[in-house]
């Protein structure tokens, strides 16, 4: 488990789009970042806008926030400058959040975890990697494309938390932001460095089942009192992404996703069990909410999902995702077979080196009905 999802279980979530819709068109402040770096509450349309945001304060009243975050593309623009922009939006506008989620997650966990320089050793060596390799590759290559992009975003964060921070003793750079986002993934490296299996304690179901006439995907998580500091977030990039989510993090954790494509994601936690694995764990891979969300952004279909997500694996946050393609669904048809053709549902087993194992499992949803 991940220093944010650990130890004893205090609070049960479950989260409905729908909710997060109703309170964002209620109450929504819609702001622009204008290229001369000023955030300004309006809405943006002029010759050199950069990003637009619809952010609904509503953590003390209803237990979430709810950000909608726009980039303003211009046909010169490259796609990291798009994902910085972003980032510098959301990091600006949500500064106290970040600083709230990064002291319970990472600054109040580290200094209690031993061998806490060798883990951040590995992540910076991990990190530097997924830079260059991400600037070296060809322009054709989507997937490393993509990776440099969420990493600009996370620099956008950065960037944007600065701006709106007059705190000294809250400075965060950008290996602390991505700190953040890799919070899921620090628990196998502790355990690997650790030599001790992780904590058995999970932190969320799934459930995926088939009525007489619908399909239904659902998600809970669990965990400690200090991960309540919740948002939902919706990144509309070439590809719309909507996930629960907490502040600073360009994933979800949870995980819960959907996309535009509609896609719908979902992942429960493998628990690793064989420690010899953790000899698998290389500095040159790709971090796992990179891959994840890299197959958010690039896939039209769960096969898609399926090639993205296992591309330089990175051992780390092994989970079972289970990827839907509501585009196939046929809830109404007279026959199992025409309502879940092959296609519609896909899962992957992750784990570390090449043991990981993805499939079309649609036939077990028509046969029992769920997964």
């Amino acid at each position: 488990m991940s220093p944010l999802h650990h130890g004893a279980n205090y609070c049960l979530l479950s989260f409905i789009l729908l909710f997060a819709s109703s309170v964002l068109q209620a109450s929504a402040t819609r702001y622009c970042l204008s290229s001369d770096g000023f955030v300004h509450e309006r809405p943006c349309g002029r010759k050199h806008d950069l990003a637009e945001a619809d952010y609904n304060r509503t953590f003390d009243t209803v237990g979430w926030d709810v950000i909608v975050i726009t980039p303003i593309v211009k046909a010169s623009d490259q796609i990291g400058a798009a994902f910085y922009n972003a980032g510098y939006l959301e990091g600006f506008l949500t500064a106290d959040s970040i600083w709230d989620m990064y002291h319970n997650a990472i600054a109040v966990t580290t200094v209690t975890q031993q061998h806490w320089d060798r883990v951040s050793q590995w992540v910076d060596k991990h990190i530097k990697f997924q830079r260059m390799q991400s600037k070296v590759a060809d322009e054709a290559d989507t997937f490393w494309q993509m990776v440099g992009a969420i990493l600009q975003q996370i620099d956008g964060l950065t960037a944007g938390y600065a701006a709106n921070n007059v705190d000294t003793t809250k400075a965060l750079n950008s290996t602390q932001m991505f700190w953040l986002s890799f919070q899921a993934e620090f628990g196998d490296l502790f355990a690997f460095y650790n030599n001790t299996m992780q904590s058995t304690q999970s932190h969320c179901s799934a459930l995926i089942k088939l009525t007489p006439n619908d399909l239904f995907m659902s998600h809970i998580t669990w965990s400690e009192f200090h991960t309540m500091r919740r948002q939902f977030k919706t990144y509309t990039f070439q590809t719309t992404v909507s996930m629960s989510g907490y502040p600073g993090v360009v994933h979800s954790i949870d995980d819960w996703y959907m996309t535009s494509n509609r896609l719908t994601v979902q992942e429960t936690t493998n628990l690793l069990y064989n420690m010899s694995l953790y000899e698998y764990l290389t500095t040159q891979s790709t971090s796992e909410f990179i891959r994840v969300m890299a197959a958010n952004y690039l896939s039209k279909s769960g096969s898609d999902w399926m090639t993205y997500v296992q591309t330089n694996n990175s051992g780390t946050y092994n989970n079972q995702w289970m990827v839907v393609d509501m585009k196939l669904v046929n809830p109404l048809a007279g026959d199992n077979m025409t309502k879940i053709p092959n296609g519609t549902l896909w899962v992957y087993e992750q784990l570390p080196g090449p043991y990981g194992r993805f499939a079309d499992v649609s036939h077990v949803l028509r046969d029992n009905g769920m997964w």
